[in-house]
């Protein structure tokens, strides 16, 4: 059975039909995409499918694909500022744990925290909308940077309308407010 370990989140779990790899750091997001898609398939053929609009802004990735029986978890990074480096890991690890159906892990982990957020009640990975996948992982990061000795809380860090959400529900819940 592998093991995976998100360093960020500081979770390590085994899973059964799941395998997590994470490539680190990469120069650029698109050419390392490209790179594990033509290890996967063989050819580049059908690559532009994965393509997005977005994909000059991206800082991460996480994709995963089928491979004898397996299911593998990839993700990879652009390295940028300390606080940027482990918010992004985190959030591509989040998206991680969510496909290995094991969320629960990180609400156990926000509880001992002193945070009640419901993430092991979201959809399985593939079930759920982009932005419901996108406020777990945003969640995943959070607590990340705060196990890391960071207040992602205070300043702007988060206000961007990608992250506030996540913003949102973690303030609240470190108010006692339950959004589940």
């Amino acid at each position: 059975m592998p093991t995976n370990t998100l360093e960020m989140l500081r979770i390590t779990f085994e899973s059964d039909g799941f395998t997590f790899h994470d490539y680190g750091f990469v120069e650029s997001i698109v050419e390392h995409r490209r790179k594990i898609y033509q290890q996967i398939n063989g050819t580049l053929e059908g690559i532009e499918k994965l393509s997005s609009p977005d994909d000059k802004k991206r800082t991460g990735e996480y994709f995963f694909f089928f491979e004898a029986g397996m299911k593998h978890g990839v993700s990879y990074y652009l390295k940028k500022d300390d606080m940027s480096n482990i918010g992004n890991r985190a959030h591509e690890e989040t998206h991680a744990l969510h496909d290995a159906g094991r969320l629960d892990i990180l609400e156990g982990r926000l509880r001992n925290f002193g945070v009640f957020i419901g993430v092991s009640g979201f959809k399985p990975f593939s079930d759920c909308t982009a932005f419901e996948q996108e406020l777990a992982a945003n969640i995943g990061k959070i607590y990340a940077l705060f196990i890391n000795g960071i207040n992602p809380l205070s300043g702007n860090f988060l206000d961007d309308p990608y992250n506030h959400p996540a913003k949102i529900v973690f303030e609240d819940a470190l108010n006692n407010i339950h959004p589940w």
